[in-house]
């Protein structure tokens, strides 16, 4: 099978979806960390200003830089560099699941 962008743009939205339709534990002694986004959908837009290691700083929609944890678990589109406008699922604890390349 040949890999198009064609293919590759409804797999990626297949993982966004799939990945946000995860449930959340409703676990009451899990907060979020500090400087953890915490809207309610789990979801962070913004623009990759850093890579610090295990750490992404990300400047979001409101102007706020959120440090964002990323580890070997999180599944990470490889394009990503400093400056690229991002989509983040991030956990309850501030941990990202995903993070990808968002289309501008």
């Amino acid at each position: 099978m040949r890999i198009t962008t064609k293919t590759i743009v409804p797999i990626s939205a297949l993982l966004i979806l799939g990945v946000a339709a995860l449930p959340v534990a409703a676990d009451p002694t899990i907060r979020p960390k500090e400087n953890a986004p915490t809207n309610a959908s789990g979801v962070l837009q913004g623009r990759l200003l850093k890579i610090e290691g295990e750490s992404y700083i990300v400047k979001d929609a409101t102007g706020k830089e959120v440090r964002l944890r990323v580890g070997k678990d999180t599944l990470v589109d490889g394009r990503i560099k400093v400056g690229d406008k991002i989509d983040a699922q991030v956990g309850p604890d501030g941990h990202a699941l995903t993070v990808l390349k968002a289309m501008e």
